[in-house]
């Protein structure tokens, strides 16, 4: 079979939705199914990364959305912990919080085919408010010796 864009290579599979064979330059590989990037676009709203191995691969993935929950449920965690911080156990709350939000970010913005900009800003700001605050408090204990 070949890829319907380029008709001189041989399809790696077919599009999940459409049917359509896909070469390895065309095919777009989420959540362990293969799309064309047009039926990629379509589903997934945003213009996804290109596959780069092969679509046979045997690596166990995460569907799009159970990852956007995990990411977005740990800046959220971090969110909390920067608000709990306030009140009990500064350091260890800003601490985890700022390791939350950092984890949160850059899976964020390592899967830009599944998170928006703003996704990955809100990520951003939640570890940077955990480790403004971290730092604030570091400088108030200091101040105290």
């Amino acid at each position: 079979m070949k890829c319907y864009n380029h008709p001189k290579a041989d399809a790696v599979g077919v599009c999940s939705l459409c049917g359509k064979g896909v070469c390895s330059k065309c095919a777009v590989e989420i959540g362990g199914k293969l799309y064309c990037k047009p039926d990629a676009d379509k589903v997934f709203g945003s213009k996804p990364q290109e596959a780069t191995a092969p679509v046979a691969s045997t690596a166990p993935q995460k569907s799009a959305s159970a990852m956007k929950n995990s990411v977005l449920g740990m800046s959220s965690f971090a969110w909390m912990l920067a608000i709990l911080g306030l009140f009990i156990f500064p350091p260890l709350c800003w601490g985890l919080g700022t390791i939350m939000g950092y984890i949160a970010v850059s899976k964020a913005s390592d899967n830009l085919n599944v998170f928006s900009k703003r996704d990955v800003i809100v990520c951003g700001i939640g570890a940077m408010a955990n480790l403004v605050l971290l730092g604030w408090w570091g400088i108030g204990i200091i101040d105290l010796l």
